[in-house]
C-alpha cells in the first residue's frame, strides 16, 4: 500500500510539472502572437499614413510614418462621420449610438488617436445645446471604455454671411487632432507657467530631433489650464511660450507657434487633484510648410 501512495504521488507530482510546462508553453506562445500582431500593425500604420490636408499625424514612437505614401483610413473615415440628434435636444438616440460604435472601435484601437468631438446646431436652436451636445456624446464614449484624453469637446457656431444665418445642422462630428504624441504628457504644478521639469526636458529633446530631421514639418503650441486656475487663458500661453523658447534654445530652427485654450478644453474632470494636473499641460499640434 505505501508503494502504491508513492507511485501515485509520483504520478501526480509528474502530471503537474507537466501541466505547468504546458501552461509556460500557451503563455509564450499568446506573447509572441501578440508580438507579432503589435508588429503588422505598426508596420501597417508605417505605410499607411501620409500627410493630410491640414497636417501630420505622428507618433512619437512610430517616426518612420513620416515618409509614408496612403492615407491612414480611420481618422478620414472619422472626419466624413455626422451623428444626426434630435431637434432642441442633445440627447441620443438608438440611431446615434449606433453610429458611435465606428467610433469607439477607432479609438480603442488605437489609444494614441485624439479627436475634436464639435457640437453643432441648426440656427433656430439655442447656442449652449451645441457642447451640450458634444459633451453628451464624449459621455457616452467615455462609458464605453474611450479614454477621456482622447476627446476634446469644442462646439460650432452657426455661420452668417451678410448677417444671414446658415441653416446649421442637429449633429455632432469629428475632427482628427493632427498632434506629435509624446510618453509622457507636459503638465505644470498649479499656477506655475514657465518652469519645466527634467522629464519634460528629456522628452522635448526628441522633439528637437524629430523636428531636426524634418524640416518640412512645424509645431503649433497650444497650453491649458485647470479650471481653479486664475488668468486661464494667460497661464495656458505663457506655458506655451515655456516650451517654445525651451526648444529654440535647444536648437529647433522650424516654425513655432503659440496659443491658449485656458480651461476651456479639459481632458480630465477638474474635480479632483490628479485630474486637474492632467488639464494642466502642453499639446504639440502639428504643421506642414505650405
Amino acid at each position: 500500500r505505501r508503494e502504491l501512495k508513492l507511485r501515485v504521488r509520483g504520478a501526480a507530482a509528474r502530471l503537474s510539472r507537466a501541466a505547468r510546462r504546458l501552461a509556460r508553453v500557451r503563455i509564450a506562445a499568446r506573447n509572441a502572437l501578440e508580438r507579432q500582431r503589435q508588429q503588422e500593425m505598426e508596420q501597417r500604420f508605417a505605410v499607411r499614413i501620409q500627410a493630410a490636408v491640414r497636417g501630420w499625424h505622428v507618433r512619437e514612437q512610430w517616426p518612420a510614418i513620416i515618409g509614408a505614401k496612403e492615407h491612414f483610413d480611420f481618422p478620414r473615415r472619422l472626419e466624413d462621420l455626422a451623428i444626426s440628434l434630435p431637434n432642441g435636444s442633445a440627447k441620443l438616440s438608438a440611431k446615434s449610438r449606433a453610429e458611435l460604435a465606428f467610433v469607439i472601435t477607432t479609438l480603442k484601437r488605437d489609444r494614441q488617436l485624439r479627436v475634436r468631438v464639435i457640437g453643432s446646431i441648426k440656427h433656430t436652436e439655442a447656442p449652449p445645446l451645441a457642447l451640450q451636445r458634444a459633451q453628451a456624446v464624449r459621455a457616452f464614449l467615455v462609458s464605453h471604455e474611450v479614454l477621456r484624453r482622447q476627446l476634446r469637446v469644442e462646439s460650432q457656431p452657426v455661420e452668417s454671411v451678410g448677417g444671414i444665418r446658415s441653416a446649421g445642422a442637429s449633429c455632432v462630428h469629428f475632427k482628427v487632432i493632427q498632434g506629435l504624441f509624446l510618453p509622457r504628457a507636459i503638465t505644470f504644478r498649479e499656477g506655475e507657467g514657465e518652469q519645466l521639469d527634467a522629464r519634460t526636458e528629456q522628452m522635448l529633446a526628441k522633439v528637437v530631433s524629430t523636428l531636426a530631421a524634418h524640416p518640412g514639418v512645424g509645431l503649433m503650441l497650444e497650453g491649458h489650464a485647470d479650471s481653479s486656475e486664475p488668468h486661464a487663458i494667460s497661464l495656458g500661453l505663457r506655458r506655451a511660450q515655456a516650451v517654445q523658447r525651451w526648444l529654440r534654445a535647444n536648437g529647433t530652427k522650424v516654425f513655432l507657434a503659440t496659443t491658449s485654450a485656458g480651461a476651456a478644453c479639459p481632458i480630465a474632470p477638474n474635480s479632483t487633484a490628479q485630474g486637474r494636473r492632467h488639464n494642466r499641460r502642453i499639446e504639440l499640434h502639428l504643421r506642414t510648410n505650405g
